[in-house]
Formats: C-alpha cells, structure tokens, sequence
C-alpha cells in the first residue's frame, strides 16, 4: 500500500513526535496511520516489547488503585 502523505503532515508528525506524543495521540488527533509513522519515523515509537512492557505496568497500577479504594 503506498502512502501519500503530504509534505506538510509529515512535518506536523515530526514536529508532534518532537513535542513528545506518541504515535497514538497522532494517529488519534492527526489521522496519520500507525504504519505510516513507522515507515517515515523509524525507531521514533515504541516496539511491541516497550508496548507490551508499558501495557503491563498500566495493568498492574489499575489493580493496586482498585484494592485501594
């Protein structure tokens, strides 16, 4: 699938990526796909480990504010 990305959303993806969003916050808010970013922005987004790594913990904490509460 080719991808046909304006010159200008790129630079709107860069300067969002430098700003610290993740690649969802662009995706969500800029309508710039997943794939597109890693094609033009390699090593810029997580991997699955760091994903996986960063679900988990999210999943953990979720868990000890419900015994909390």
């Amino acid at each position: 699938m080719a991808s046909n990305i304006s010159a200008e959303r790129l630079s709107i993806a860069e300067q969002c990526l430098d700003d610290g969003w993740s690649f969802w916050q662009i995706t969500q808010t800029h309508h710039i796909g997943a794939v597109t970013l890693r094609r033009h922005f390699p090593g810029r987004g997580m991997d699955v480990k760091e994903a996986a790594k960063v679900g988990y913990a999210a999943m953990k904490a979720s868990r000890a504010m419900k015994r909390i509460s």
